[in-house]
C-alpha cells in the first residue's frame, strides 16, 4: 500500500499549509519492509463413514491423494529439514523458532520424523545424482571427519559441473574412494595429496596446487636454505596460476597456454629432481611429486580441469560448521539424512534452484506415490 503524506505547518512562518496538495517539486518515497505475521493454515479433513445398502458393511472415505498422510504438510516438512540440513540448527531450535516465527508448535519427535520424511523424499533423487557424478567426464573429491553416535566417520564429497554428491562412509581409503566415484570411473579426479587418490592414474589426476603452495610456504617460514628453495617453487607457481588466469579469461588460448608452461614444468622438475636428492629439502614430499608428476599439468592438457581442489573444499565448509554444531548424527538413518539433504541442497545452489520449493516439491511428489523431481 502507498501511503500520502502532506505538511501542515510552514516551518518558515508558521503559516498552515494543509491546504495545498499541489507539489512543488519531486516527490520523496521512503520504503519500509516489514514481515507480515505468519500463522499456520490448518485444514480439517473429516472422514465420514455410511453403511452399504446392499451387504451392510461400513465404509469409511479414503484419504484423497493431495491430502497429506500425517498432522503436517510438505512445506512443513520442508522447512524443518531446511532449518536443520541448510542453516545448520539443531532439533530443539528448529521447535523454538518455528514456535517464535510461525506460532507452529511441534513436538521434537515431530522434527525428527518429519526429517526422516523427507529423507525418503529424496532417496531417489540422491540414487540418479550419485549415478550422474559418476559419469562426469571430470570432478573433484574431497573428506572431512564426521561421527555417528560417537563413532569415526569420514564424509566425502564428489563436486561436478552439475551437481555435487556427498556420502557417509566408515574410513577415508580407497574402497571409500571408489565407493565415491565408481569402480570404473573414468573421468579426470581433481583431489588433494591423499594417499588413496594418488592410486588413480596421473593422466587421469589432477593434484590441487593451492595446497602445494601451502606445503611450500611452511618451508619458507621455517627460512634457511630450506626456505630459499621452497621460494623457488612459490615463484613457480605464482606464474602457473597467472597464465591459468589468463587462459580462463580469454586472453590466451589453450595452445599458448601449453607452450608458456613448457619452461616452467621444466623447472619445475629440476627443483623437485633436486628436493629428492638433498637431505635439507622434503625428500619423500619431491619423490611423491616426482612419481606423480603429470598429474601435476593435468589441467594444462584438459578441458575443464582446474589446477586447484577449491570447489570440492568449498563444497565441505557447510558440512564443516554442521559437524562443529552437531558433532555428526545419533545413527545411520541421521547419517542418510545428512548426505541427502547436503546433495540436494548444494546441487540446488548450483543449478540456482530454490531448495525450499524443490524440497517441499519431492516431500509432496512422494506423499501421492508420483516420480520424483529432477535435479539432472
Amino acid at each position: 500500500p502507498t501511503r500520502h503524506h502532506y505538511p501542515s505547518t510552514c516551518l518558515t512562518c508558521g503559516d498552515d499549509v494543509t491546504a495545498q496538495r499541489h507539489d512543488a517539486c519531486a516527490i520523496q518515497t521512503q520504503y519500509v519492509w516489514e514481515l507480515p505475521l505468519v500463522q499456520p493454515l490448518v485444514a480439517a479433513h473429516q472422514y465420514h463413514t455410511v453403511c452399504c445398502q446392499g451387504c451392510g458393511a461400513l465404509v469409511t472415505a479414503e484419504r484423497p491423494a493431495d491430502v497429506p498422510p500425517g498432522a503436517f504438510g510438505p512445506r512443513t516438512a520442508a522447512v524443518v529439514s531446511l532449518l536443520h540440513g541448510r542453516y545448520r540448527i539443531s532439533h530443539r531450535e528448529v521447535v523454538n523458532l518455528l514456535a517464535d516465527l510461525f506460532q507452529l508448535r511441534l513436538s521434537l519427535g515431530s522434527v525428527v520424523t518429519l526429517q526422516t520424511t523427507v529423507s525418503t523424499a529424496l532417496a531417489p533423487i540422491y540414487a540418479e545424482v550419485h549415478t550422474h557424478v559418476q559419469a562426469a567426464p571430470v570432478a573433484n573429491v574431497d573428506e572431512t571427519g564426521w561421527k555417528e553416535a560417537g563413532k569415526r566417520r569420514w564424509l566425502w564429497v564428489m563436486v561436478t559441473a552439475l551437481a555435487t554428491c556427498f556420502s557417509v562412509v566408515t574410513s577415508r581409503n580407497g574402497p571409500a574412494l571408489r565407493q565415491l566415484i565408481g569402480s570404473a570411473y573414468g573421468g579426470i579426479v581433481g583431489s588433494e595429496r591423499h594417499r588413496p587418490s594418488l592410486a588413480l592414474a596421473p593422466a587421469r589426476h589432477q593434484l590441487c596446487w593451492s595446497h602445494l603452495v601451502r606445503n611450500f610456504q611452511a618451508l619458507v617460514d621455517r627460512g634457511g636454505r630450506l626456505g630459499v628453495w621452497g621460494s623457488d617453487f612459490l615463484a613457480l607457481s605464482r606464474l602457473v596460476f597467472r597464465l591459468w588466469h589468463l587462459f580462463r579469461e580469454g586472453t590466451i588460448d589453450r595452445a599458448l597456454l601449453q607452450a608458456a608452461m613448457v619452461p616452467i614444468q621444466q623447472a619445475l622438475h629440476g627443483l623437485l629432481a633436486q628436493g629428492a636428492r638433498r637431505c635439507d629439502a622434503p625428500e619423500t614430499l619431491c619423490q611423491e611429486l616426482l612419481a606423480h608428476e603429470a598429474a601435476l599439468w593435468t589441467f594444462v592438457r584438459e578441458d575443464g580441469v582446474e589446477p586447484t581442489n577449491n570447489v570440492a573444499e568449498q563444497a565441505l565448509r557447510p558440512a564443516v560448521l554442521w559437524r562443529k554444531g552437531c558433532f555428526g548424527a545419533h545413527s545411520a538413518e541421521g547419517n542418510t539424512f545428512v548426505e541427502r539433504i547436503l546433495t540436494v541442497s548444494a546441487t540446488c545452489a548450483q543449478q540456482h534452484r530454490h531448495l525450499l520449493t524443490f524440497l517441499t516439491a519431492a516431500v509432496d511428489a512422494s506423499w501421492r506415490g508420483q516420480a520424483a523431481p529432477k535435479l539432472v
